[in-house]
């Protein structure tokens, strides 16, 4: 990412991260203002607000090290990262499956691939308007990382696609586009190319190699 722009895709990624964090937090609220006027309420709405905590909580986490920084040389296993996409889509219309780990040490990956692949699910669990099964795959051994979705209506935009492609400048980004724009940028910082494929009408395959 040219530095003249790096402005321009913070501000996107502040705006996308508000986004998604402002259901669980306006959630909490309303089970607080229950609790003020309606004490027969208690227990739906203390219920109301550990749900939503939980779930403002998994996607701080989330969007820790999709969107954060890494120290040079920080490191992060393949079921951690496993571990905060599953609790990000905790309780969503996403089914996320992933690949049996590989023994250790091989299963460790630097922060940076890791937050390749945690954009990738995102990006993949994008293209399901109406929910489905994303499958990810760190394939480390092979020095590479597959991602599929599949489900009614699976779709990668023409947008999406062209930021995947380098068509995309930074500067006529919108926040849709972040994610598949971040995408590229950390493959090419790790040395990777990422592909896209359609298959049928309802699969979409990313892999970074």
């Amino acid at each position: 990412m040219a530095d003249s722009y790096d402005w321009r895709v913070a501000e996107l990624l502040c705006s996308k991260l508000c986004h998604d964090l402002i259901s669980p937090v306006g959630a909490i609220n309303n089970g607080l203002e229950l609790l003020g006027e309606d004490r027969s309420m208690w227990d739906e709405a203390v219920a109301l607000i550990g749900q939503s905590g939980r779930q403002a909580a998994a996607r701080l986490s989330f969007f820790r090290v999709a969107f954060g920084g890494a120290g040079h040389g920080e490191t992060m296993t393949a079921e951690d990262a496993a571990g905060l996409a599953e609790d990000f889509f905790a309780g969503s219309k996403i089914t996320l499956t992933w690949a049996s780990p590989v023994p250790m040490p091989a299963n460790v990956m630097p922060r940076y691939r890791a937050k390749l692949l945690l954009n990738l699910v995102l990006l993949a669990a994008e293209t399901l308007p109406r929910g489905g099964e994303v499958h990810a795959s760190p394939e480390e051994a092979a020095n590479s990382i597959s991602v599929w979705s599949s489900g009614e209506g699976c779709r990668l935009t023409d947008a999406a696609a062209a930021c995947l492609t380098g068509q995309t400048p930074a500067e006529a980004l919108e926040a849709r586009d972040v994610v598949p724009y971040l995408c590229r940028a950390l493959a090419e910082s790790e040395g990777l190319t990422v592909t896209h494929a359609v298959s049928g009408s309802d699969t979409v395959e990313f892999r970074a190699f």
